[in-house]
């Protein structure tokens, strides 16, 4: 299963706390000064672990949506698909006996099409590696093909003939659209080992064009002019992939259609920040420093406590007794209603 991150910025208006920036009118219209949390109550119990007002919210809101989120995903938990890592392997295969193909003065490299637009699904670059004639450095480019829009540069110390390589951990979502990367470096004076898509590709010679192609992707051997829009259509597809390989996955992101149904978990969201709040207060904050607020009034704190919590316990039955995984049969079994209740402590 997906592991639960909130996807940034997501969430950052789904609930508010008058006073905080601007007082943008949050998306649910849902106000946690409506639930007694107001500035005057976080100005008395936050602490130095905090920077200011704005940073005490931002934080106690964003684990509100990790422990909303995490519920969320236990619930569902027997609706995801157990095999998340839908395709991983390496693209490019050096071929032997260095066997060198001359730069061409293009970006040269490696597409990966992603035609599935049905599924929330996350295209993961582990490893990027070269294999040139000389020594030296170079940067390789990752593009967005649908915007011309450079994502990354990794860059890549070569040692003459070796296969020299990256790390890259990088993670390029395609949030239940297509996504096209062009992953290529300029070319220009730099003499590469022959390098195939495929392992066993015997015919790959002369005009061939390599491909690699299921039912998620389209993977192909490329290069382009870099004057231009580096875009697909400016793409000429190649035999070689100029000496680069990549070890890529494609996995289901189950944060990203969390992110298409915040308005429905939006009081979870309020009543869980608010008794992160109040909890902050009645403990980390009465040991830290000396107020008013919850000195006077412990009692009358500890009764809000109680009720946020049992609103939230009420609220996430209510979503968990409507909620429908999306039509999506990739990375869920089905979209059948789950019945299950949350206990209060």
């Amino acid at each position: 299963m997906s592991q639960s991150t909130v996807n940034p910025g997501c969430f950052d208006d789904l609930i508010a706390l008058k006073g905080a920036c601007s007082d943008t009118v949050p998306l649910s219209s849902l106000w946690l000064n409506d639930v007694g949390i107001d500035m005057n109550f976080v100005s008395q119990v936050i602490t130095k672990d905090y920077i200011d007002n704005v940073d005490f919210f931002n934080r106690k809101r964003d684990f509100a949506v990790r422990t909303v989120s995490n519920q969320i995903h236990n619930f569902l938990r027997p609706k995801y698909k157990g095999n998340t890592a839908i395709e991983n392997f390496r693209i490019g295969q050096p071929q032997d006996n260095l066997r060198l193909i001359a730069g061409s003065g293009f970006l040269k490299g490696i597409e990966i099409d992603l035609c599935q637009s049905r599924s929330y699904l996350d295209v993961f670059i582990s490893e990027i590696s070269v294999q040139f004639s000389t020594t030296g450095s170079v940067d390789v480019l990752i593009y967005d093909l649908l915007q011309d829009k450079l994502l990354d540069t990794i860059t890549i110390d070569y040692v003459a003939n070796e296969i020299s390589r990256a790390f890259v951990k990088k993670t390029y979502k395609a949030e239940r659209r297509g996504l096209d990367l062009f992953i290529g470096y300029d070319s220009t004076g730099i003499s590469s080992n022959t390098t195939r898509l495929k392992k066993n590709c015997a015919s790959c010679s002369g005009n061939y064009q390599s491909e690699i192609s299921n039912n998620y992707s389209k993977i192909r051997a490329a290069e382009i002019d870099q004057s231009g829009q580096i875009i697909k259509a400016n793409l000429d597809y190649l035999g070689e992939t100029g000496g680069l390989s990549v070890v890529h996955s494609l996995s289901c992101n189950h944060e990203n259609w969390l992110c298409s149904i915040s308005n429905q978990m939006a009081f979870p969201v309020l009543y869980k920040t608010a008794y992160l709040m109040i909890d902050y207060a009645l403990t980390a904050s009465n040991d830290q420093r000396a107020n008013t607020t919850v000195t006077i009034n412990k009692e009358v704190w500890k009764e809000r406590l109680d009720k946020m919590e049992f609103y939230y316990t009420e609220s996430m039955n209510n979503l968990l007794q409507n909620i429908k995984p999306p039509s999506d049969e990739l990375c869920f079994q089905c979209k059948d209603n789950l019945r299950h209740v949350i206990a209060l402590p």
